[in-house]
């Protein structure tokens, strides 16, 4: 059941998981029955000092809020492009995010509200994720065969020495980091189902961790 809601006008309520996606009351004026509308919030990340969140709302927008109970979300990055998402934190605050503003998907850095393009392909790129000692992202290349099949790439957090992972699978989705040399991540073979694997970045090879007989 979602909570019972008190007259504020732009404010984030969390409710219940639809489809196992959060999603969020966003009251767009002070009539709860006539302007609130349910939209997905993804991609939530923590800031390092633990007192501000990020998240998406529809994979177009990331906002930011304080910790502090009752603090209005406000946009991170307004009005720069069609769509900014998949925001992590690198260690000094600053942020890595997706974000189509150079047309396709690429991935960019923000400090100060200044924007760095940190991938420069005409293939798309995605969901990046900072390493837990700040000196590596993750993400995820679109392969020039195909479109919407992606693989994982490592480059610096400055954006220098972008080099793909080879490894066999076809597919990867939904990177993270578990170490400082290791991905979590999920991964399709051919006609196998998505599995839960451990990539090492050096040796370039991974681990099932599930063993998918539904998918």
């Amino acid at each position: 059941m979602l909570r019972k809601f008190t007259k504020q006008t732009s404010a984030i309520h969390f409710g219940n998981s639809i489809g196992s996606i959060l999603t969020v009351i966003f009251l767009l004026g002070f009539s709860y029955s006539a302007n609130a509308q349910i939209v997905p919030i993804q991609n939530l990340r923590w800031s390092p000092d633990g007192k501000s969140l990020l998240f998406d709302l529809n994979q177009t927008t990331i906002y930011s809020v304080s910790a502090t109970p009752g603090s209005k979300p406000i946009p991170y990055l307004p009005g720069q492009a069609t769509k900014n998402s998949e925001a992590s934190f690198l260690p000094n605050g600053s942020i890595v995010f997706t974000s189509d503003r150079n047309s396709n998907f690429d991935i960019f850095s923000e400090s100060n509200k200044k924007v760095t393009a940190l991938t420069t392909d005409p293939l798309n790129q995605k969901s990046p994720s900072v390493s837990h000692d700040g000196k590596k992202i993750v993400f995820l290349q679109e392969t020039a065969d195909e479109s919407d099949i992606y693989n994982a790439c490592v480059m610096n957090a400055n954006g220098n020495d972008s080099k793909r992972v080879e490894i066999t699978a076809k597919n990867v989705k939904s990177p993270s980091w578990l170490d400082n040399n290791t991905i979590l991540c999920s991964i399709k073979e051919a006609a196998i189902p998505f599995e839960i694997c451990a990539l090492d970045i050096t040796t370039k090879k991974y681990l099932k961790l599930t063993d998918n007989k539904f998918m």
